[in-house]
């Protein structure tokens, strides 16, 4: 191409134009399909990419889920989102002491009885914490963390523990007149049930969990029938005290009959009726044997934000989540005359369990739909700008002014897509700003969602593809918290930290995320909360006896246990970080594969880096009418690779050269020599003695993966190459297209310098050197004609919005 020119207009009165004539400004040689490969593989990736940015809001909503429209709900702004459930876990059965014992669930015989109920279930955690307390022999260690089991007990295992425990427990603490007052303790255990806590585990960050127990026996020979909720008078304080807690809920347990198995009757029970009935079965089954009840209450709530904190936390969606586990043991025994020997020979486990959840989200939906839906807009407007900028800058070409709609339609979509779909995505600021504010504030909220989709009731995962497909989309939002984190971490470096080590942003590049991790890192978070019963780990770490009771005292210690849970921006931040470990350790055990290979191979892997990486084709834009962060994502350009040719292409590269200065000027050639003369200007780069990075041996391994990255000396405009200015101008389009730049551009009244080569600083040529345009402020300009070692004249000063758009987009 040659050499064109661009009129100037600056913003003069009426006198001032009649004195000055229009400004010719050099443009510099481009072409954009010649020197910016189009790639099939980032255009399907862009499609992909962008489809998923542009339905956003259609496929994951504006704001908070609504849990009223997913769960039933009990109150206001309260909601049952785990159970109910009510199940037998086993029936254990003899005929007298000398016979096998015979386990079975809902009258169908069972060989083994499972482990998991005994060992793992959060159920299991006051029985484990009273069996090693009273030092149960008969209890096996392996049950109490202490050795390996089988995946299964043996019924005559299952019946000896519980039976020793039940009697353990009478003997201690409920040997006194009904009714008798709870047991009462606190439980402090592991917990490891998901993916992330089996990471965080590696460095010894463990996962605790609180839990209160309340543990209440009744003997059916003292009380026909059990009615353990029945009202007392006021006066009988002793009664009151040994009240189950869940008498007193305010939320209603109902469930069917327990004859009822398809719960075909519309009649629903209470707990404590539905515990009555079951007793009043069992007793009307055998009516020849003696029964105990024991009940066992635990009791964990955890909230976004616990009372004394909770006006410390601002802008985050309040819940409030009330775990209630319910373990009733029924015990039948053949008892002499006198009572004073019995026999257990029969041992029934059920159990009930449920979460309902309160939460504010209705407060903040309304800020986070229109925090979404704002971020949501202006990335539609970003992708219809693009577009636009596409179409108009390449009409603006000489060689596209004259061609059909359809050509320029074409190839504005051609341009389009040699963008890289990251640096549209995650390049500006309010969008990232918007969907990180919004998901800082509701995350709480959709961790706790999909906790409890990720968790059935028989402890392995099992989502619908469209389940995943919804928790994919919504989790994939942290994305916006990392590139969030990135633009932080851009701005740092680009102002303090190279400054501080004598760097320049245009000569070093700017150091920048592979768009991949962002994704890649984004995306692996939703497994996070991955569930394989392999992971639990509920051991008791300690464990507190608590006094006996008095009136309403332990509602107070149940109302003190308000835990703050790991759900929230803190559990964001923990998971995004883990992910992102995983994605730079597959990226460095890749890279380090890779590096064995050939010299060629590795010098490639080498210039493209890891996961960070540094973008060189920097425009001189950048800080001056465009932010740095815009840049915070790689832009991964075609950079020449002069390494890998052999010795005898680098010696006919120098001859080549070498001739084309002995000429003078560049002559006419074939096609091939033009090629020959293309790789003559690359050689020049390389071996250009401002390549730095190649002199940085003791970077950081995310700089040091990038290996010397031969590029042009992008800051000399004069001495660009048409293969620089082709992927500059590309940048340009791509950065100014953007519709807050857009705004900044057309208002802000920024000073910049057209400069113009004075004669003895060019080659003997009979036309005069025609001024440029860098973008640069008073300060940038002063720098940049030191680092360019010519000698300039500054020959005007124009502002900024002064200047159309496509001249701004050459310029740089």
């Amino acid at each position: 191409m040659g050499v064109f020119v661009l009129k100037v207009h600056p913003r003069r009165t009426s006198a001032e134009r009649a004195q000055h004539s229009p400004l010719l400004v050099r443009r510099p040689d481009h072409d954009i399909d010649l020197w910016v490969p189009f790639s099939w593989v980032r255009c399907l990736f862009s499609i992909f990419s962008l489809t998923l940015l542009i339905t956003d809001i259609p496929r994951s909503g504006f704001g908070t889920i609504n849990f009223e429209e997913l769960y039933p709900t009990v109150a206001p702004n309260t909601v049952v989102n785990y159970g109910p459930y009510e199940y037998s876990v086993v029936r254990l059965s003899k005929n007298d002491s000398a016979q096998p014992v015979r386990a079975s669930c809902d009258d169908e015989a069972m060989d083994l009885v499972p482990l998991w109920s005994y060992k793992y279930d959060t159920l299991s955690i006051p029985s484990r914490a009273m069996a090693t307390h009273l030092n149960v022999s008969t209890y096996p260690r392996c049950v109490l963390y202490d050795g390996d089991c089988a995946d299964d007990l043996a019924p005559d295992v299952a019946f000896t523990m519980l039976d020793d425990l039940v009697t353990s427990l009478k003997n201690n603490y409920f040997m006194a007149p009904a009714p008798r007052p709870p047991l009462e303790f606190f439980t402090q255990t592991n917990w490891i049930d998901r993916l992330h806590h089996i990471i965080y585990r590696w460095f010894d960050i463990v996962y605790l969990d609180l839990h209160t127990h309340h543990v209440h026996y009744y003997d059916i020979t003292e009380t026909q029938p059990v009615e353990m909720c029945q009202p007392f008078p006021r006066t009988s304080r002793r009664r009151l005290s040994a009240r189950p807690k869940f008498c007193e809920f305010g939320i209603p347990w109902k469930m069917a009959h327990p004859l009822d198995l398809t719960a075909s009757t519309r009649r629903r029970y209470d707990l404590h009726d539905h515990i009555a009935i079951r007793m009043a079965l069992l007793r009307k089954a055998h009516p020849d044997l003696q029964f105990d009840l024991t009940v066992i209450f635990t009791h964990y709530t955890y909230t976004s934000a616990p009372k004394s904190t909770r006006t410390r936390v601002p802008l985050q969606a309040y819940f409030s989540a009330e775990d209630q586990e319910i373990t009733t043991w029924i015990r039948g025994q053949h008892c002499d005359e006198h009572g004073a020997h019995c026999a257990t020979v029969l041992f029934d486990d059920y159990r009930y369990e449920r979460l309902y959840t309160e939460n504010a989200a209705d407060q903040l939906i309304l800020l986070t739909a229109v925090l979404r839906g704002l971020a949501q807009f202006y990335m539609w407007l970003r992708v219809a700008f693009l577009w636009f900028g596409c179409f108009h800058a390449r009409s603006e070409e000489l060689k596209y002014r004259n061609v059909p709609f359809t050509k320029r339609f074409m190839v504005a979509w051609s341009t389009f897509f040699r963008i890289p779909a990251h640096v549209i995505i995650y390049g500006s600021w309010l969008p990232v700003l918007g969907y990180a504010v919004a998901h800082y504030i509701d995350c709480g909220l959709f961790h706790l969602l999909y906790y409890y989709m990720w968790s059935p009731s028989d402890g392995v995962a099992g989502l619908g593809f469209w389940e995943y497909v919804r928790a994919l989309s919504v989790q994939m939002r942290n994305a916006w918290v990392l590139s969030m984190f990135v633009k932080l971490f851009v701005l740092f470096q680009g102002l303090m930290l190279q400054p501080r080590n004598g760097e320049t942003t245009h000569l070093h590049g700017v150091l920048g995320i592979r768009g991949f991790v962002i994704s890649t890192s984004s995306a692996l978070s939703v497994f996070a909360q991955y569930r394989v019963p392999s992971f639990r780990d509920t051991n008791i770490m300690a464990m507190e006896l608590l006094p006996q009771p008095a009136v309403g005292h332990h509602s107070r210690i149940a109302r003190d246990l308000d835990m703050p849970t790991e759900f929230g921006f803190r559990y964001e931040v923990e998971i995004l970080i883990a992910s992102f470990s995983v994605v730079m350790t597959v990226a460095a055990l890749w890279h380090l594969i890779v590096a064995t290979k050939r010299c060629a191979l590795r010098q490639r892997q080498s210039s493209l880096g890891v996961v960070f990486a540094r973008s060189y084709y920097v425009p001189l834009s950048v800080q001056t009418l465009v932010p740095l962060t815009c840049m915070d994502v790689f832009w991964k350009t075609g950079r020449s690779q002069v390494e890998t040719f052999s010795s005898e292409l680098l010696s006919v590269l120098r001859h080549a050269k070498s001739s084309r200065r002995s000429r003078g000027s560049v002559m006419s050639t074939p096609r091939s020599v033009v090629s020959i003369g293309r790789l003559a200007s690359m050689l020049t780069a390389f071996e250009h003695p401002d390549c730095r990075l190649c002199q940085q041996t003791k970077a950081a391994y995310w700089q040091q993966s990038q290996g010397c990255v031969p590029h042009e000396f992008i800051l000399d405009v004069q001495a660009r190459s048409p293969r620089v200015s082709s992927i500059i101008r590309l940048v340009n389009i791509a950065l100014m297209s953007d519709p807050l730049e857009l705004l900044h551009l057309s208002t802000g009244n920024y000073e910049l310098f057209i400069v113009q080569l004075r004669r003895s600083a060019t080659r003997v040529s009979r036309n005069p050197p025609s001024p440029y345009l860098p973008p640069l402020s008073l300060d940038a300009y002063a720098m940049y004609m030191t680092d360019s070692g010519r000698d300039t004249a500054l020959v005007q000063s124009v502002r900024s919005c002064s200047l159309p758009w496509a001249t701004l987009i050459e310029c740089g």
